[in-house]
Order: structure tokens, then sequence, then C-alpha cells
């Protein structure tokens, strides 16, 4: 049981648009799919970079984790993030969509 460390996560990581999922990819055995559960999203990004913690909250800083099922008509995948960084829960009526080359 994960208790309160799930509200802790819920409230780091960016909120997903409607239909939105974190992409996971870097402890799934080399497939890339997507959840709508923070803890696993959290847990994805920080076991890949288990040698280096500091860069799994770098990607949190400065993007978020990328949307599953948000990309642009190239198939790129795309982030969705609140205000001016990864995670800005005081503006959340401000939602942008960039694309990440």
């Amino acid at each position: 049981m994960i208790g309160p460390t799930a509200a802790y996560w819920t409230d780091m990581l960016q909120t997903l648009q409607p239909g939105g999922a974190y992409t996971i990819k870097r402890c799934t055995g080399g497939v890339t799919t997507g959840t709508t559960d923070p803890v696993r999203a959290a847990y994805d990004l920080f076991c890949g970079f288990n040698a280096n913690e500091t860069t799994a909250i770098q990607v949190l800083d400065q993007n978020g984790i990328a949307d599953a099922n948000l990309v642009d008509s190239k198939g790129n995948s795309l982030f969705s993030y609140h205000g001016n960084c990864g995670n800005d829960p005081m503006q959340p009526s401000k939602i942008a969509v960039v694309r990440k080359e």
C-alpha cells in the first residue's frame, strides 16, 4: 500500500489533459506505453534514472512527463503543462501544449 505517497506524486506531476496518459518507457522492458497513474509514472521515471535521480528531477522541472496520447500530425510526442513550468498548481486555468524536438 502506498498511502500518502500517492497524493504526493499526484501533486508533483502535471495534470493530464482529458484522455491523456503519462508516457512510461524506462522500466517497462522496452515497451513504450501510457498510464494515468501518477505513482506508476513517477516510478518509471526514477527507475530509468536510478543512478542519477537529479536527472529525473530535471525532467519534472523542465517538461514534465510526455503525454502518451497527445501527438502532433507527424506522431511526435507532445508535453502538456500548466503555466510557465512543468507543474504550476497556482495557474490551473492556463494549459499549454508544446512540441519537443
